[in-house]
Formats: structure tokens, C-alpha cells, sequence
């Protein structure tokens, strides 16, 4: 009778799982938002671990930019950067390049204002 390899499996199976939630918290959990942190990685493309993407999307799961003055955001996440990208957005902050496994595009934090200066929409896209 063959003997049956069932803890070897077990183990390798427990390894990848631990691999993936290693991943996870490495490039995709959200952060808290540090204002000197941010200001730090403005250039993303040296951001390894993701930083700047991590603290905007612990900001859009808070809804933080919601409801806050234009002026009120730029003291907090700095002067916006000069770009031809994204003309429908008021607002555009480079993160750096996409997280994934095709490192071809830049992610940016995209903020829409209404008519009092306040922030009524904020989006993460890809150019």
C-alpha cells in the first residue's frame, strides 16, 4: 500500500497561503495617512512598498477628502503636480507605478470639487 503524503501537501499549502497574506500586507493593506511619510515618496517610482497607494486608499476607505475644502487638501497632500492626464478630475496626485504583476502604468489619486471648493468625489485610476 502506498503511503500517503498528505502533511508534505499540508505544509506547501500553508506556505503559499502565508506567502499571499505576506503579499497582501506588503503591497495592499491601507495605511493611515502620514503627512510627512506622503510628502516623502513624491517620487513613487522609488515608493517599493507601495506607501503613497496604500495611505490614498486608507483615505478613500475613510472617505477622509470627502466634504473638505480644495485648500484644506492641498495643506494635506501638497501642491498637485503639473500633468496632461485626467482632465475631467480638479485634483491629481501621482502615487507612482501600478501595484500588480504588470508594472506598466502610473496610479494616481483623482479628486473631483463642486461649487463650494469641497471635495464631492475621489477615485484611484490608472493612465
Amino acid at each position: 500500500m502506498a503511503k500517503k503524503n498528505y502533511p508534505k501537501r499540508s505544509v506547501i499549502f500553508l506556505v503559499f497561503l502565508l506567502l499571499i497574506f505576506i503579499g497582501y500586507i506588503t503591497y495592499f493593506s491601507p495605511l493611515p495617512f502620514n503627512q510627512e511619510i506622503w510628502n516623502s515618496k513624491k517620487d513613487g517610482s522609488l515608493d517599493t512598498y507601495k506607501i503613497r497607494h496604500r495611505m490614498a486608499d486608507g483615505l478613500l476607505m475613510m472617505d477622509s477628502l470627502i466634504g473638505m475644502k480644495k485648500s484644506d487638501v492641498i495643506k494635506l497632500l501638497g501642491t498637485p503636480p503639473n500633468t496632461s492626464y485626467f482632465h475631467t478630475w480638479d485634483l491629481v496626485y501621482r502615487l507612482g507605478i501600478e501595484r500588480g504583476l504588470f508594472l506598466i502604468d502610473n496610479e494616481w489619486l483623482v479628486l473631483k470639487i463642486d461649487d463650494t471648493d469641497s471635495i464631492i468625489e475621489a477615485s484611484l485610476v490608472s493612465d
